[in-house]
């Protein structure tokens, strides 16, 4: 076994940066405070039993590590901990990872090594170590953000973030709750809570774009229609070229799928989600419920933002206020890079809480040339399971030396110009400032040399360019140089789940919980 590569978070990213390691030699030591692996999808913690994920489980797969073929396409959380659960055992990782280990300080040495300092909670006992290599894999979701709001302190009522959330129907019967937020996770908890309190308010500065996780694509044929997952629409190269120098196309596919602007015209209780398609860059929720429970009146949207609380009362900003018993914020989470790094590197990094989209600004998400032998995965918005691991085979070729990163000055040029567009689109609020998840993850692999030549392959293997093109980018694709068989057969389940035809009267049956897989 090579040298010790240190992964700090034993969460999805984590783990299949340990695997990516393990394949070039290197010995990962997995560090984790949580008493079980698989961080946001431990069942009963960040994310709440009954949840179900937002896209296929094509997004959120290994490249090399499908799903089996009888899961549901549109899992559970703790069908996912159970998928990952399995990807832990295939891979005999359990041995590299350390649990209950909380990381209390990381420190750069003059030799560009790395000293880390944990603490063994069960133990209570403090450990230093020495490794050559540090990945931070410590996820978006790591710490949760709530804004600092005039008077919360005083609030007499239950204040709690969206990652508390928990499917105890006690805790809000006969309540009075307002969501604050607008993205899936306030819209889902929204639409959760109809049936469990006593009245429940959406409050929110801007709206989001809400769609249904299966999206109806009538067919000529008006008898006959396909069902797709809504991630199919927008997560395919064909989409991607479409949209880039024509946002008419961009527009009509979002007026013709998109439920939170159909109708608004003629149901007045939608009027606070329309979407100025003119004038901001869109931002996308998913729920199946949310819209028809506004429409009828079930949840309440007000758009508006809280200046202050008092004991009793919630202010907003236009002048009205209410009187609610619990709060809860769907606001996003913070890096929490302050818990083991100091403020040297902290000021390398550009960290910013405010910033909650781009806290910390890297050479191509991953990389800082003064802080040599240390990547940061899956810390940038968009690139869910297969961009971080495209970008844990980036890190294990360049600590095995396969790659060699451009000089210091190539990228401080390209962090210079990442912070200025920060800066500069601010106040835009883009829900992924680096670009699309289809730019991000093909540009990792086209510098991993991780995909074909589309023309080429267009002239060779028209049917293969068609299903890497039309439908949607799944995990294989970046194994079809390494497997071919492999990659092609798992295209192909994709391509009939794609062009599969429901009857229009019966598709209103189908649901997540029911959607038939290939």
């Amino acid at each position: 076994m090579g040298e010790k590569v240190a992964i700090i978070g034993a969460g999805a990213i984590g783990l299949c940066c340990a695997k990516r390691a393990l394949e070039k030699n290197l010995e990962p030591v997995i560090f984790d405070k949580e008493d079980h692996p698989c961080g946001l999808w431990i069942p009963g913690r960040k994310v709440w039993e009954k949840m179900r994920v937002n896209g296929s489980n094509f997004l959120l797969a290994f490249i090399d590590y499908p799903w089996p073929d009888d899961s549901p396409v549109f899992p559970r959380s703790e069908e996912v901990y159970q998928y990952l659960i399995s990807y832990i055992n295939t891979y005999s990782l359990s041995k590299y990872i350390k649990l209950n280990t909380q990381v209390q300080k990381i420190t750069k040495l003059a030799d560009n090594q790395w000293e880390i300092t944990t603490k063994n909670l069960i133990k209570n006992e403090t450990k230093t170590e020495i490794f050559k290599y540090l990945i931070i894999s410590t996820g978006l979701n790591n710490k949760p953000y709530i804004p600092d709001i005039k008077g919360l302190e005083k609030f007499m009522g239950k204040i709690m973030h969206s990652s508390e959330y928990r499917n105890d129907d006690e805790i809000y019967r006969d309540k009075r709750v307002l969501v604050v937020g607008n993205s899936s996770s306030a819209v889902e908890i929204a639409s959760d809570l109809v049936n469990k309190a006593k009245s429940v308010t959406n409050i929110f500065t801007r709206p989001y774009l809400i769609f249904k996780k299966i999206i109806k694509i009538q067919n000529e044929n008006e008898s006959l229609c396909n069902l797709i997952p809504v991630d199919f629409l927008f997560f395919n190269r064909d989409f991607l070229h479409k949209i880039k120098n024509d946002r008419e196309s961009l527009k009509k596919i979002i007026f013709d799928h998109c439920s939170s602007q159909l109708g608004y015209t003629l149901n007045p209780n939608l009027k606070n989600l329309k979407f100025d398609l003119e004038n901001e860059y869109p931002r996308f929720a998913v729920s199946d419920d949310y819209i028809d429970f506004v429409k009828s009146g079930k949840i309440n949207v007000k758009k508006a933002r809280i200046d202050e609380f008092d004991e009793e009362l919630i202010y907003f900003n236009d002048e009205s206020f209410t009187q609610k018993d619990i709060v809860i914020f769907a606001t996003g989470f913070s890096l929490g890079l302050e818990n083991f790094f100091d403020e040297n590197i902290l000021e390398m990094l550009k960290y910013q809480e405010n910033f909650e989209k781009d806290q910390i600004i890297l050479y191509e998400n991953t990389w800082h040339p003064d802080l040599p032998n240390c990547a940061f995965l899956g810390l940038a918005r968009g690139l869910y399971f297969t961009g971080a691991e495209l970008q844990a085979i980036y890190a294990s070729r360049v600590f095995s030396g396969e790659i060699k990163l451009p000089n210091r000055e190539v990228m401080l040029n390209e962090i210079k110009k990442a912070e200025e567009n920060r800066i500069k689109n601010e106040h835009l609020k883009l829900q992924y400032p680096y670009g699309s998840y289809v730019g991000i993850v093909d540009n990792l692999a086209k510098k991993l040399d991780m995909l074909p030549n589309f023309d080429k392959l267009k002239m060779v293997d028209s049917d293969v360019f068609r299903m890497m093109w039309l439908n949607p980018i799944i995990p294989c694709h970046f194994l079809i140089k390494e497997n071919y068989d492999k990659a092609l057969q798992l295209m192909k389940k994709v391509d009939r789940i794609a062009k599969r035809k429901f009857n229009s009267d019966e598709a209103y049956k189908i649901t997540p919980e029911n959607y038939p897989n290939a």
